[in-house]
């Protein structure tokens, strides 16, 4: 890959397997720009017990998942709520970034993963999207791996490598000039920007989320105009999506369409003003088009969010 930036999400030497999980997980929610990280999870699961008391519920019995061990079950620990949640569900604050790294990079018994759903996640089958069996809970976890983030995004993950001392650290491209791949040749129009403050449908999240993560692998291929086809899907069915405005802005970055490039990053970072990258890649943008001024302003906004964020120092350093 030329175009990417890469970051490996684990930035020491790796004394064990399990301490590399704590570590990649923090790296990369670093990278995806989520301010809670939570490294112990309460999950509703077998066994968990639900009674009624006066207009609320009290869940006795839960699961306490930890980023380097797993999930163990906790007779003792009692919640009170206000509705009962469905079977493995994060009871932890867990943002949608943060469970794609929990995915990722932490130890979990095999076929079970974390999944992000519209204000709340979720412990699933991997490949169905439901409620595990009750006996995968149980399993013995699968190694921790490195969590791999291109530009924000988890797009996959490798096992860590078990030899002690090996040390793995970020991967970046230093320079601000891209290489550019071919202009986009795209079959269908870009939605306008949206307004906002923009309401998303729950109902059309995860056909959209998953129209973003083809777009993710097609950009991990090379592949930027069937990139861009995704990220323009993901936006016709939510135009409120930040990562496929993000997504779609690093298309036309790369392919040299800087006036285009600028519109939806613009978008991306009115709709998540914490993504970091795509604060970056506007920066790179208004610097292409000659707004120096406007670049400092976009770096200045990414190295607020991240402030070892190398291309967004080093692009301030340039425009100033």
């Amino acid at each position: 890959m030329t175009n990417e930036r890469i970051f490996v999400a684990l930035a020491l030497a790796i004394a064990a397997p399990a301490h590399a999980g704590n570590a990649s997980y923090a790296a990369c929610c670093a990278a995806m720009g989520e301010t809670a990280c939570p490294v112990d999870l309460v999950v509703t699961g077998p066994g968990t017990s639900v009674t009624n008391e006066a207009g609320a519920v009290r869940l006795s019995g839960v699961w306490q998942a930890t980023c380097e061990r797993g999930p163990g079950f906790e007779q003792s620990q009692t919640y009170a709520l206000q509705s009962a949640p469905p079977t493995g569900t994060v009871l932890t604050a867990l943002g949608p970034g943060a469970a794609a790294c929990w995915d990722a990079a932490c130890a979990m018994p095999p076929g079970l993963c974390v999944r992000a759903y519209v204000g709340t996640s979720r412990i699933v089958d991997c490949v169905t999207g439901a409620a595990p069996d009750a006996s995968a809970w149980t399993l013995p976890p699968a190694a921790a791996s490195v969590a791999v983030v291109v530009d924000g995004r988890v797009v996959k993950a490798r096992p860590l490598d078990p030899v002690p001392g090996l040390a793995v650290t970020a991967v970046a491209d230093a320079g601000p000039a891209l290489t550019r791949a071919p202009p986009l040749s795209l079959s269908v129009p870009v939605p306008p920007p949206p307004k906002l403050p923009c309401v998303p449908n729950p109902a059309l999240a995860n056909a959209a989320k998953s129209q973003v993560n083809s777009g993710d692998k097609s950009v991990v291929a090379g592949n930027w105009n069937e990139a861009a086809s995704n990220y323009i899907a993901a936006l016709s069915i939510d135009k409120c999506s930040a990562f496929a405005w993000a997504g779609l802005g690093e298309a036309f970055l790369v392919t040299g369409d800087a006036p285009s490039a600028r519109t939806a990053l613009t978008s991306a970072t009115g709709l998540m003003a914490q993504h970091y990258q795509a604060w970056t890649n506007l920066g790179l943008a208004e610097e292409t088009l000659g707004n120096a001024a406007a670049a400092a302003a976009a770096f200045d906004r990414a190295l607020t969010i991240k402030p070892d964020h190398l291309p967004a120092s080093e692009g301030l350093a340039r425009v100033r």
